[in-house]
């Protein structure tokens, strides 16, 4: 809906939980490559109103105005997501609470004036804004199941919008300006091992390719050592950005 709008429409956010490794930054990611749109990342946590030092929403516009070339027409129809956007959402400083009216202004559509080398007016109407993040207060831990096998654990539950208003400082005015939630649960067990052994992202397939192709060594997958390894993450609290450094580490007795 947001790629076929026109500004007589404009786009609709989208508010993204869930615990972390669970592929919330990835999906956004992949869609801009599907769509041939530029993307941004930005961590909310360093955001701060224009003037003071930190992110200010103009710098990460400004991002998307340099991924074009100066392009304005197409960075306007850019995506853009806010990582740990819950981190706002608690009770916090005056700047914190600034950059919740301009998140408003962000959201809703609005013209933002740039100036860096040249003066850029920024109309963030036709933008994809997505709002990621944990969450994890209001989630509802329950023993249910969500498709595919998942089951929730106590990192996931279900997720109830209205406890935003009620355990955190959002404001039903921001949250309310992001009609689409798409709740994301911790990954099971089969998928872990789908991430491993077919990824386009895994380590451990790279390492495999590099093994054989420049050393002639040849990785195989047993199943022990994939259990073992996502037993390790579950040991030790770990999330699947935690993954490929486990991995790694595993395989660096073997490369020595």
């Amino acid at each position: 809906m947001n790629y076929f709008s026109t500004p007589e429409y404009g786009t609709e956010s989208i508010l993204v939980p869930g615990p972390t490794g669970t592929g919330k930054t990835a999906t956004f990611q992949v869609a801009s490559e599907y769509l041939n749109l530029p993307f941004v990342f930005a961590n909310t946590i360093n955001l701060v109103p224009q003037g003071i030092k930190g992110t200010s929403i103009e710098d990460i516009l400004y991002k998307l105005i340099r991924l074009c070339n100066g392009d304005m027409k197409k960075a306007q129809r850019g995506i853009v997501v806010f990582d740990e956007f819950d981190k706002i959402g608690n009770v916090g400083t005056d700047i914190k609470e600034d950059v919740k009216q301009i998140m408003l202004k962000f959201i809703e559509g609005g013209e933002f004036q740039i100036e860096k080398q040249q003066v850029y007016d920024f109309d963030t109407r036709m933008l994809s804004k997505s709002f990621l993040g944990a969450f994890s207060e209001v989630y509802k831990s329950t023993g249910s199941r969500l498709g595919f096998g998942t089951t929730f654990t106590k990192q996931a539950g279900t997720f109830d919008v209205k406890t935003l208003y009620e355990k955190t400082d959002f404001s039903k005015e921001l949250i309310s300006r992001i009609p689409h939630v798409v709740p994301y649960s911790e990954l099971d067990n089969d998928t872990k091992k789908r991430v491993i052994l077919e990824s386009k992202l895994s380590i451990y397939l790279a390492k495999k390719k590099r093994y054989k192709e420049q050393f002639g060594v040849e990785l195989i997958d047993s199943p022990d050592y994939i259990d073992a390894l996502i037993e390790q993450l579950a040991v030790n609290d770990q999330s699947m950005r935690d993954l490929n450094n486990l991995i790694s580490n595993s395989l660096i007795s073997a490369e020595n």
